[in-house]
């Protein structure tokens, strides 16, 4: 009989005012695509009307996880400003006359300051081009979209969200196995090792599967402090570096076996950590040994 009573600690939650702001939407996307020449990015003249932005989740790295909605506005956007994720496949589905920004703001990298993004955004649009800006997997889930979206709305710039697939949702897709369970895991925590996670140990005492983002650096210590606080050593976990790419590693474990062996395998970033039993009933599980 699973226990799922209280599976979080107690927490003090920051209280934050969400700005009143009149959303502005751009028109929908044209459903049939333009030939080319027809749909060419131009240069807007100064006079043009005020442009739009399209905040985009490209999924992991494939095309294959691309909606029909992302596509369509990739290829109409006359400014495209990615992530350092987004695929040179990806990008190909620009139309040629676009002009490709790279906006990354990779780990050590300093580049593409959040403020700095901002104002390309607005400048962009403000100048009457249609703004694509791509972000890798899910821009809802620490993709910086509220911040993104606070901003242009301030601006009064219109602006519309194209959901992504997201890592944890790819790794698991790939790997054939699923992040809830009716048996094994009632529910599922997106956390990012780049802030305090102190608290998770509650929600996998309670049965629910953790799914770290941005965790390869801090993986060792997360890994202590749910062991410390009294989660089974034996919970399986598996590290996945490059998700759906050509580079994808997958290295598979336990809460007490997963840092080393992750060391062993030298995983880069980017690497997503799925913690939780329902990792067992992956297609491949090579268990913590």
């Amino acid at each position: 009989m699973l226990s799922f009573s209280t599976p979080f600690p107690s927490t003090t939650v920051k209280q934050f005012t969400i700005p009143k702001t009149r959303c502005r939407h751009p028109p929908r996307a044209s459903q049939k695509r333009l030939p080319t020449s027809e749909n060419a990015a131009q240069n807007p003249s100064p006079q043009s009307k005020l442009g739009q932005v399209h905040l985009i989740g490209t999924g992991p790295s494939s095309v294959n996880h691309l909606t029909k909605g992302a596509v369509r506005k990739i290829q109409q956007a006359s400014i495209i400003l990615h992530d350092r994720l987004v695929s040179a496949e990806i990008l190909s589905q620009a139309n040629p006359s676009a002009k490709l920004i790279s906006v990354a703001k990779g780990r050590g990298q300093g580049t593409g300051s959040q403020s700095a993004i901002n104002q390309q955004l607005a400048t962009y649009a403000k100048s009457g081009h249609t703004v694509a800006r791509l972000k890798g997997g899910d821009p809802s889930i620490f993709g910086r979209l509220g911040s993104e979206l606070e901003f242009l709305r301030r601006e009064r710039i219109p602006v519309s969200v194209e959901a992504g697939v997201t890592t944890a949702s790819a790794l698991a897709a790939r790997l054939r196995f699923p992040l809830t369970h009716a048996q094994v895991a009632r529910g599922v925590c997106f956390v990012s090792a780049h802030e305090d996670v102190d608290w998770i140990s509650g929600a996998l005492l309670g049965h629910v599967t953790l799914v770290v983002y941005m965790g390869l650096h801090r993986l060792g210590d997360l890994l202590k402090r749910l062991s410390e606080s009294g989660a089974d050593g034996d919970v399986a976990a598996v590290a996945v570096h490059g998700v759906s790419t050509e580079d994808e590693q997958v290295v598979w474990g336990t809460i007490d076996t997963l840092h080393a062996k992750v060391l062993d395998a030298a995983l880069s970033s980017p690497t997503i950590v799925v913690i939780g039993n329902v990792v067992r009933l992956a297609c491949g599980w090579e268990g913590g040994s």
